[in-house]
């Protein structure tokens, strides 16, 4: 089975997520996926710190054909979440498949500061996805470990010759223009025809109802 875990704080979902979400789930032929908001990353300042609000406008937001679930395992705002703790929980409970764990491309400008990144590597196969503005960096691959290799697909595939493990650089043929902390700014300003441009009207309305990121 294939297991597609997309992390982030989706705070809020907006159509990018979804567009990525959707795209990969078809492209990678996942059976189930799994939805990891985090609401205390360490690398970035969050502003919903109710898990209730996240799930709902995830819910929302996702009409999937495969398995799927939103997992709470980083839920507590108080506490400082990292990915690998969380993907090592992930694995015990859904048992041993073969995991894809998908980050934004600026994921990658960092990423050698990630708690245990090497290991995390080890564990699942990483993807990271192309976003507008940031550029993929591969400083963090060991060049003596993995291979490179052109996919068919247009994917750049690093293959780690020990572990079997891949690194995978994905480009969307449709990128949408967007991140969350954009969106929160919208939504300050009351830009109502700029924020409807990047949520659902379900989405849309439930942030009004319950006065959220203003």
């Amino acid at each position: 089975m294939r297991v597609g875990v997309f992390g982030g704080t989706f705070n809020p979902i907006h159509l990018g997520h979804v567009n990525l979400i959707n795209t990969s789930t078809k492209l990678f032929g996942l059976d189930k996926v799994i939805v990891l908001p985090n609401l205390n990353p360490y690398y970035k300042e969050n502003s919903v710190k109710t898990f209730e609000h996240v799930n709902n406008m995830i819910n929302m937001s996702l009409n999937l054909d495969c398995d799927f679930e939103i997992s709470d395992l980083e839920k507590d705002p108080k506490k400082k979440h990292y990915s690998y703790n969380s993907l090592k929980k992930i694995i015990s409970l859904n048992g041993k498949h073969k995991y894809y764990f998908f980050l934004g491309s600026d994921a990658s400008l960092n990423f050698k500061k990630w708690y245990k990144y090497i290991d995390l590597l080890n564990l699942v196969n990483v993807v990271f996805v192309s976003r507008p503005k940031f550029k993929f960096s591969s400083d963090f691959i060991d060049d003596k470990i993995y291979s490179r290799k052109l996919n068919y697909r247009g994917m750049l595939v690093y293959y780690n010759h020990l572990t079997k493990m891949k690194i995978i650089q994905l480009s969307l043929k449709k990128e949408i223009d967007i991140s969350s902390k954009e969106l929160r700014l919208m939504l300050k300003s009351f830009d109502e025809n700029k924020v409807k441009q990047f949520v659902n009207n379900e989405v849309y309305d439930y942030i009004m109802k319950n006065k959220l990121y203003f």
